[in-house]
């Protein structure tokens, strides 16, 4: 039998270097455009499947161009998937427009890192045969855990950005998105990842029918199918098991006040931003809620300091059996900052006496919002972005003691994108509470996403999540991923209902509760062992220009 020929795509596509870039540009645009949409669940997730095939099917020539088409992968997904950073700068940071789309195109930047090392490592490991244009076996695991990796570096580098991982996008597709039970939203990305590198597999073997024979591009399609079937099974099973839960029952009122911004921090306005808020939970309570859960910095007041008025005004909102969940801001002594205290960002478990019973001082602050990294660096911003100091960061999870024996563990908008920063703050809690302030975002696809990456923890873990948004989206979702209720965006709202919480034993925790990032762990492993086989292997060939792959920056 003769040799197998390269690789060839069904469709003549042209491999110069400016239609390869051309090219992952084109697939970075649809993977913003598949984030930047004003719905929680993306009906069109699944072209994300071909549209990551550039990777899969296009071996890099050389590391240069690696870098530059990972980089033209992520600008473009970047500039679309998060242009809404011009909204937050412009209309409510006040920076000019060429300063908003210069700070965009910079992050974007670098962002588009990320992939880029995801591109540049297939070269290195190499996850590529030797000689030829097609990926080596080893890809089909290696492929998806390096993905993972860029994905786990973007969350953690520089205090991390995890803004769009591939796994949210299968939010509202339960039967491939409850494997997050399992797996976790990192768990998904590498299950997407995987099903389009196994798509480039099954192409490559249709292509290359003419000299290897039906029977090997057989086998790659049925890989294929079989993958999805499978996955699909899994989460359907997953899917049956959390409706056989057995469940408690809390009534809850989530309150919307729709205060903007500008108004949100005048005391003039603090009576009236008060009363809107007492309004909305009034009625909440007549309808027989017990807990109420108001949005980040509701009560824009020092909640450690003593404020008669507002402790009257709680008492008589309350009755002996409820309780007020909400944002508010403390403060500390700090003689490093320039006013002498630090300001922070807190979540506040009122009781019915109108006294604060727990507090959650906000963990995970964000950059150039709550405070200003590398100052040493970025010190000549803090005139154009308004921040005078830096806020003060809580070390401690919170636990709020609600009505009818629930707990509920509060995070705090941003904090909610860190899978593992919520696992480890739930504890035993069989309540995820979150608050935030989106209104800076404008009417853009940002609340969207944010909704949906948070709404991911429900499913990792286990336990319904309860929103509270100031200007929307507010909501409940349940562990199986269902939305039980939904607020509009840029309007007052009363979200109030009954949400079953599912019991928990040791022995009904998801896995991924139990055992955290145990597939990003696995990649790691995985990723460093096969590196470190290939570098033995390296050493203890003769060193000859055949034998040793050519890793060059120079240009082709």
């Amino acid at each position: 039998m003769s040799s197998p020929r390269a690789f060839r795509i069904p469709v003549p596509v042209p491999s110069t270097g400016s239609f390869r870039l051309l090219l992952f540009f084109l697939s970075g645009s649809v993977f913003g455009l598949l984030f930047d949409q004003k719905t929680l669940t993306v009906p069109s997730f699944w072209i994300i499947f071909p549209a990551l095939l550039p990777f899969f099917l296009l071996k890099p020539v050389s590391l240069r161009r690696a870098l530059a088409e990972g980089m033209a992968f992520g600008l473009a997904a970047n500039i679309i998937g998060i242009r809404w950073l011009l909204v937050s700068m412009g209309d409510y940071g006040h920076l000019p427009l060429p300063l908003s789309l210069g700070g965009l195109l910079l992050f974007s930047l670098y962002l588009a890192l990320f992939p880029a090392f995801f591109r540049m490592g297939t070269l290195l490991l190499p996850l590529w045969k030797e000689g030829k244009a097609t990926l080596a076996p080893q890809a089909i695991l290696l492929a998806p855990a390096l993905w993972i990796l860029s994905e786990a570096g973007r969350t953690e580098i520089l205090t991390g950005f995890p803004w769009n991982p591939l796994g949210s996008l299968l939010f509202g597709h339960p039967d491939l998105a409850l494997p997050a039970r399992l797996v976790g939203t990192t768990g998904l990305s590498f299950l997407v990842a995987e099903g389009s590198l196994l798509l480039a597999y099954a192409l490559e073997g249709i292509s290359s029918i003419p000299s290897r024979g039906k029977a090997s591009a057989g086998k790659r399609v049925l890989l294929l199918l079989s993958f999805f079937i499978l996955w699909n099974l899994v989460g359907h099973r997953l899917f049956v098991e959390t409706k056989k839960e057995r469940q408690d029952q809390i009534r809850v009122a989530l309150v919307q006040g729709n205060i903007p911004p500008d108004q949100k921090w005048s005391a003039e306005h603090l009576k009236a931003d008060i009363a809107i808020y007492r309004s909305l939970s009034q009625q909440g309570i007549a309808r027989g809620a017990h807990t109420l859960i108001w949005p980040e910095t509701a009560l824009p007041v020092f909640y450690n300091s003593s404020h008669p008025v507002l402790t009257q005004d709680l008492v008589s909102l309350l009755s002996p059996d409820s309780v007020l969940v909400t944002g508010s801001i403390g403060e500390i002594p700090d003689p490093d900052q320039p006013m002498g205290v630090s300001f922070t960002n807190a979540a506040v478990l009122f009781g019915p006496d109108g006294k604060v019973r727990a507090d959650y001082v906000k963990q995970h602050l964000v950059p150039f919002g709550e405070f200003l990294p590398l100052p040493e660096i970025f010190g000549w911003l803090r005139p154009l972005i308004g921040v005078a100091g830096d806020m003060a960061r809580g070390n401690q999870p919170g636990r709020f003691n609600l009505p009818g024996g629930f707990s509920l563990s509060p995070m705090i908008c941003y904090e909610a994108l860190y899978p593992s920063l919520v696992r480890e703050d739930l504890g035993t809690s069989r309540l995820l509470g979150v608050i935030s302030d989106d209104a800076w975002f404008g009417d853009t696809s940002a609340p969207y996403q944010l909704f949906r990456e948070s709404a991911m923890r429900a499913l990792e873990n286990g336990v319904p999540m309860l929103r509270a948004a100031n200007t929307g989206l507010s909501g409940v979702v349940l562990p199986d991923g269902t939305v039980l209720l939904r607020g509009p965006l840029f309007k007052p709202a009363l979200l109030e209902g009954t949400v079953p919480v599912p019991r928990q034993g040791t022995g009904d925790l998801t896995l991924y509760r139990r055992h955290g990032e145990w597939v990003l762990k696995l990649s790691l492993m995985g990723v460093l062992f096969w590196w470190g086989l290939f570098s033995l292997k390296k050493r203890q060939e003769s060193p000859t220009s055949d034998d040793i792959p050519h890793f060059s920056f120079d240009r082709d």
